[in-house]
């Protein structure tokens, strides 16, 4: 992320930038769930391979190695409990909710295990995605290489020399830009350096020596954006991917408007709703409006007339069911520069 801010940056300034990543805010990142509930003053514990707030969600064993399962909600756990033949676990009261299947998690391994135990990983996968549950089989880091969803988005297309001439194989960009085609990556004109070095490349504004440097522009305050106006997204997303996303933005200046179901913040995750909002939605506008009806629609047209990216991820139908020939939603941004 900060190497696409910073080309963003290069793209509005016509200068360079030197990053310098943080191992420690990494690690922030990468834990922050446990931030968002810490900042909503819950104290996380370790709950080794098991999730404290859902079950089941971690890796089991299945007959030829492992698989993922992810049991978030109690619609989940119906599907699974069906799709095991099992329907009755449905009215089981130890089952009704997250809390209580975790506090029980022993008796649900009692017949979930022997269960997975009896089939392969890949056919497990199968069975339950068809029934609407999250799963997939545990692949080694060299099943990896030939796996057929990388495969199929270029995945590892960056390829580099080592220090002893050795072609290695690398996961390339995971965002895929117009502006810039598959395997563009070069490396750093100075390397690791040493300090004067580094020193020198940040005065040059992260340009190689002996270029020429672009004429100077006043910098703005954030890396998305154009005549010192920041990048503006409206963000009709829920759940995971498209709601971190857009935080990502957010977290780099953009102007985030969030667009909300009324009342819908309680189906986020089932309890941990309030841990959702801080993890996700940090940063941006909120605006409630009940899509579903011809006012509602009109509302959210208005402001896709002046924003410049429009991020959603509705069910398949739902978009389509808009008019969105209608001049409203003829956004002023070339259609490769568009987020879905």
């Amino acid at each position: 992320m900060a190497i696409e801010a910073a080309l963003a940056a290069r793209r509005n300034t016509g200068r360079g930038c030197y990053i310098d990543a943080s191992v420690m805010e990494a690690m922030v990142c990468s834990h922050q769930s446990t931030f968002s509930r810490y900042a909503a003053g819950v104290v996380m514990g370790r709950s080794g391979n098991e999730v404290a707030t859902c079950y089941p969600l971690g890796v089991k064993r299945c007959r030829d190695g492992y698989i993922l399962i992810s049991v978030v909600t109690d619609q989940d756990f119906d599907r699974l409990a069906i799709a095991m033949g099992l329907p009755h676990l449905v009215a089981d009261p130890r089952f009704s909710d997250g809390t209580s299947r975790y506090r029980h998690r022993d008796s649900i391994d009692v017949v979930l295990d022997p269960w997975l135990r009896s089939m392969d990983g890949d056919d497990i996968a199968g069975l339950l995605q068809a029934a609407g549950v999250v799963a997939s089989k545990v692949v080694t880091t060299l099943d990896l290489l030939s796996d057929p969803q990388l495969e199929s988005r270029d995945f590892f297309d960056c390829s580099v020399d080592d220090e002893n001439g050795v072609r290695i194989r690398m996961p390339g960009n995971p965002v895929r830009s117009a502006r810039r085609p598959p395997g563009a990556f070069r490396r750093a004109p100075q390397g690791r350096g040493d300090a004067d070095g580094v020193q020198a490349l940040i005065q040059r504004g992260g340009q190689r020596s002996g270029t020429d440097r672009p004429t100077p522009h006043s910098v703005p305050s954030q890396p998305f954006g154009s005549e010192g106006r920041p990048l503006t997204v409206l963000d009709a997303t829920i759940w995971w991917a498209g709601p971190l996303a857009t935080r990502l933005l957010a977290d780099l200046g953009a102007r985030v408007i969030r667009i909300e179901r009324p009342a819908g913040r309680d189906d986020t995750y089932h309890d941990s709703g309030l841990y959702v909002t801080h993890k996700l939605h940090r940063g941006k506008l909120s605006l409630a409006v009940d899509s579903r009806t011809a006012e509602g629609r009109a509302i959210v047209q208005q402001l896709a007339r002046s924003a410049d990216v429009f991020i959603e991820n509705f069910r398949p139908g739902v978009r389509p069911s808009w008019d969105w020939t209608s001049p409203l939603f003829r956004l002023s941004i070339p259609r490769s520069s568009t987020f879905r």
